[in-house]
C-alpha cells in the first residue's frame, strides 16, 4: 500500500509540474493601465460632443490620439472613446463622469479592442480638468487584460 500512495504522490507531482509548464497563452495577464491626453471638443449637436484626444500616452500601451462622443445631460457626461496606437491597434472605452467643480470624475470600462488589444477587458477610475474653452486633460487609471 505503501508503494501506491508513493506513485500517486509522483504522478500527481508530475501532473502539477507539467500543467505549470504548459503554455498560458489562453489566461489574460493583467496589467495596472494609466492614460493621459489633451482633448478638444470639435463639435456639437444638442447636447452630444464630439471630439479629439491628442498628445497621449498610455502604459502599457505608448504614445495614442483617439476621438471621443460623449452625451451631455444633467447627470453627468456618458460616452464612448477610440484610442488610435498606430496600425491596426485600438482601444474602445465607455466611460461616465459626474460634474465636479472644475470638471468630472467617474468611471470607465474597456469594450472593446483591435490588434494586440484585441478581446481586451479592464475598468478603472477617470477624470478630466476643463480649461473651460472646451480643452483640457484626462486621465484613466486602473486595470487592462488582454
Amino acid at each position: 500500500m505503501p508503494l501506491l500512495q508513493s506513485l500517486r504522490r509522483l504522478a500527481l507531482a508530475l501532473v502539477a509540474a507539467v500543467l505549470a509548464l504548459a503554455p498560458t497563452t489562453a489566461r489574460a495577464k493583467e496589467h495596472e493601465w494609466v492614460a493621459t491626453a489633451s482633448y478638444a471638443f470639435t463639435g456639437n449637436e444638442g447636447n452630444v460632443y464630439e471630439g479629439v484626444l491628442d498628445d497621449g500616452l498610455a502604459k502599457p500601451g505608448g504614445r495614442f490620439t483617439a476621438t471621443f462622443v460623449t452625451e451631455i445631460s444633467e447627470g453627468g457626461i456618458d460616452g464612448s472613446n477610440v484610442i488610435q496606437f498606430g496600425g491596426p491597434h485600438t482601444l474602445k472605452l465607455a466611460f461616465h463622469y459626474d460634474f465636479t467643480e472644475t470638471g468630472g470624475a467617474g468611471v470607465y470600462v474597456v469594450i472593446g479592442g483591435t490588434g494586440r488589444f484585441a478581446n481586451a477587458t479592464g475598468s478603472g477610475v477617470t477624470s478630466f480638468e476643463d480649461n473651460g474653452d472646451g480643452t483640457g486633460t484626462v486621465i484613466f487609471a486602473g486595470t487592462l487584460s488582454r
